[in-house]
């Protein structure tokens, strides 16, 4: 049950309320309507259509009942002023029971409609069955026209029901646990009201005032016209307050509705975008495993013919040799995450951990870097030292060295440098090892980007992906890598390892 049409019973509240006033006694005599009287009642038709058409609207046929009542009202006051008997019947009989007639009627719907409207959960529903009873008294009144000849004592008991069904229009507001208060307070106070304005006529006509029926209708009148617009008030509140909460409610869906398709919309953008990844990913994964391929077939024609050539080579060079080739294929087996056979993995200190680290001397990588890149120093007359007092530290050996090697080879390739020096140093929990040459060194507005892929020096012929392999290489596992450098004082650069132990 709609709680603003609820509040709406108070206008019930006005239209019970006149009717005490307006069934006192015998209406007046027939009379020829004037000009006023037809817009008065053409008013109060309109009123109660809008009001009727209002609910209709809304669907709140359960309120249509207001309307009935404030019909029977009108006709009512139409009965006592005596334009009804001047349009239908102008005959004293008429006159005289048509009042307490349309009355009675008024009444029993007033009762019936209270004991309806009262909430089944409250107790004050044990007042239904009284209330229908009262309405059915409301009615019997209407037999009187054959059981007595004076028909004051009836309007007399009329205007007793009347004054009751005023106070028990207060009942069902009163049983509504939902009722907003301002709505509470509107439809308890409103009748109560009238209630007191009512008796407060009764006590002055019965002090001696003597009230006229011209006195009456005018009071009837206003009192209706008052009705009629608070009905209407309350319809246009109703239809208001109604469409704009399914204007809202409206909003809400297409809202959600919107926000649902852009999710989905999302979600399948997200999910292209991971298969195509993942496409990508595979397709580079294939190729890596090919080239991994196609260059450890020419590695291994090249062990074979190291092995031929070895009794004719000097130890040392036959064990360099060698020692290349074990790094390449370990490097070709790196891409496809096989394995390796030789070369680092035979000197592990302690089994890999579940990430692939294994416990290592830093000796062990910086002499490898060492033999992989002295040759190549040599003939570009430039001194290659390691110092290096042998650290344990935590890592993947074989992905440093290539780290390291790439930072050596860059040197080696750009610096310009007279001198490399690999070195170490070790903090209580961490060791840098660092590639450190007296080269040209790189310029102040490139330090901060030249570990970005495709950055490079001025003088540079390369493609400027070594420093950035080496920095995406670092953060993936785990090490802080940096570089310090001053233009014609040369190049710094670390890589921060995990130690484990000391040498």
């Amino acid at each position: 049950m709609n709680l603003l049409s609820r509040s709406s019973f108070a206008p019930t509240a006005l239209c019970v309320g006149l009717l005490a006033v307006a069934s006192p006694a015998l209406g007046f005599a027939p009379k020829e309507p004037l000009p006023w009287d037809y817009a008065y009642f053409a008013f109060a038709a309109t009123s109660i259509g809008f009001f009727s058409i209002a609910m209709v609207m809304l669907r709140a046929y359960l309120w249509l009942s207001y309307s009935i009542i404030a019909a029977l009202l009108v006709v009512l006051m139409a009965s006592v002023d005596g334009t009804l008997a001047y349009m239908l019947s102008r005959s004293s009989r008429f006159v005289r029971e048509a009042p307490l007639f349309f009355g009675a009627v008024t009444a029993a719907a007033g009762f019936t409609q209270s004991a309806y409207l009262i909430d089944p959960g409250s107790w004050l529903k044990s007042l239904s069955g009284p209330l229908y009873l009262l309405a059915v008294s409301s009615l019997l009144l209407i037999s009187g026209y054959w059981l007595v000849d004076n028909l004051d004592l009836l309007y007399v008991f009329l205007n007793v029901l009347l004054l009751l069904m005023l106070a028990s229009t207060v009942l069902p507001p009163l049983s509504w646990p939902a009722v907003a208060p301002l709505h509470r307070r509107l439809a308890v106070w409103t009748p109560a009201m009238f209630l007191v304005f009512i008796l407060g006529l009764y006590l002055v006509d019965f002090m001696g005032a003597q009230f006229d029926f011209q006195f009456r209708d005018r009071i009837n009148r206003i009192a209706v016209l008052a009705y009629l617009l608070y009905g209407m008030g309350f319809a246009l509140v109703y239809l208001h307050l109604q469409s704009r909460a399914t204007r809202k409610a409206e909003q809400e869906v297409e809202i959600a509705a919107r926000k649902a398709v852009e999710d989905e919309l999302k979600l399948k953008t997200a999910q292209h975008d991971f298969e195509k990844a993942a496409r990508i990913a595979h397709s580079r994964h294939q190729q890596l495993r090919e080239a991994s391929h196609d260059i450890r077939q020419p590695v291994a024609a090249l062990r074979h013919a190291v092995t031929d050539l070895k009794n004719s080579l000097a130890d040392k060079h036959s064990e360099q040799l060698v020692q290349i080739i074990d790094y390449l294929d370990q490097l070709a087996a790196s891409y496809v995450h096989e394995s390796p056979k030789d070369g680092l993995s035979d000197h592990k200190e302690v089994l890999a951990d579940e990430n692939g680290n294994e416990c290592v001397s830093t000796r062990l990588l910086t002499d490898t870097v060492f033999r992989l890149h002295h040759k190549e120093a040599q003939s570009g007359n430039v001194r290659l030292t390691v110092h290096d007092e042998g650290y344990s530290v935590n890592v993947q050996p074989l992905i440093l060295v290539r780290l390291l090697s790439n930072l050596v080879a860059n040197a080696l390739k750009h610096a310009q440098a007279s001198e490399i020096d690999i070195s170490t140093l070790s903090s209580s929990d961490t060791v840098d090892i660092k590639i450190r040459d007296n080269g040209i060194g790189i310029p102040a507005d490139l330090i901060r980007t030249v570990m970005e892929s495709g950055v490079k020096g001025e003088n540079s012929d390369g493609s400027g992906l070594g420093l950035s392999i080496v920095a995406s290489q670092a953060k993936q596992h785990g090490w802080l890598f940096s570089i310090d450098s001053m233009a014609g004082a040369g190049t710094c650069a670390c890589l921060q390892v995990t130690r484990v132990g000391v040498k």
